[in-house]
């Protein structure tokens, strides 16, 4: 079974020798759990016919809504989502972030429902769908964003329910299809056919020490090792001193490695 990600080389953001090593570690990771790990670019994505629209619409609304001129990183935030549906497959196919690790998630073990499957609720790092489902969430996000655009101008919020100055794929979900952030965000899902789940992926918690590798119990079979989980890391790990002189991408490359043999 394939399992696909989504990869550009972000250089005004990312160190690219580091992001290419966790795209490698995520490759030979899948491989070790039965996966066949494939990479698509933006290549991809500039072959659908939204392609334009796309980037014109969500680079003028992050303006709009956040005051700031959206980073290059962000743009592929959105495009990734229509490379997906520009694989034109029939059939649902897995999609994940490549800082996502399998932690022992085998092909077939999860049974899956019609529409977008969302398997961290809001946070867009692991889905399934059909290449129409991609389309119509690419679509979702651009109308969603005109019919909300009086709410969310000024006002964007993130996981944790502060401002954000940033309004990227995750943030569309946030603000939107969350109870938090609109009164009718679960009925939305239902009638657009979103399924949330929290069954099979692990987001970072507070840890003690770098050793000390403290996930939500049970712990899922996959783990995900966001940028924003690094900041935390540092933070409730107390290693901001320990660790001064590595950036957060290469930490999080360490640990990845380290701890996963790959």
């Amino acid at each position: 079974m394939k399992i696909y990600t989504f990869f550009e080389p972000v250089e005004d953001s990312h160190d690219k020798q580091t992001q290419e090593g966790l795209l490698k570690s995520w490759k030979d990771n899948w491989i070790a759990h039965g996966w066949e790990p494939v990479v698509i670019n933006n290549d991809h994505a500039k072959s659908h016919h939204m392609y334009d629209e796309m980037v014109e619409k969500m680079r003028n609304f992050h303006v709009l809504f956040t005051g700031n001129k959206i980073k290059l990183y962000g743009i592929y935030c959105y495009t990734r989502w229509l490379a997906y549906s520009a694989l034109e497959s029939e059939e649902q196919i897995f999609t994940c972030d490549y800082d996502l690790v399998n932690n022992g998630l085998k092909p077939g073990a999860i049974k899956l429902k019609e529409g977008i499957n969302l398997y961290s609720d809001f946070c867009p790092c692991f889905v399934s769908g059909k290449s129409k489902d991609f389309e119509r969430f690419s679509r979702f996000m651009i109308s969603i964003s005109e019919l909300r655009f009086n709410r969310l101008k000024g006002n964007i919020r993130n996981l944790s329910g502060t401002r954000s100055d940033i309004y990227h794929d995750q943030d569309v979900l946030v603000n939107n299809l969350s109870n938090k952030n609109s009164r009718y965000g679960i009925e939305l899902c239902s009638d657009l056919n979103f399924n949330l789940s929290t069954k099979y992926v692990g987001q970072m918690a507070a840890k003690q020490t770098f050793d000390s590798y403290m996930f939500k119990k049970p712990i899922p079979q996959t783990l995900h090792f966001s940028r924003s989980s690094m900041l935390r890391f540092r933070k409730d790990a107390g290693l901001n001193e320990k660790y001064k002189d590595i950036d957060n991408d290469t930490l999080r490359l360490k640990i990845v490695q380290e701890k996963f043999g790959s």
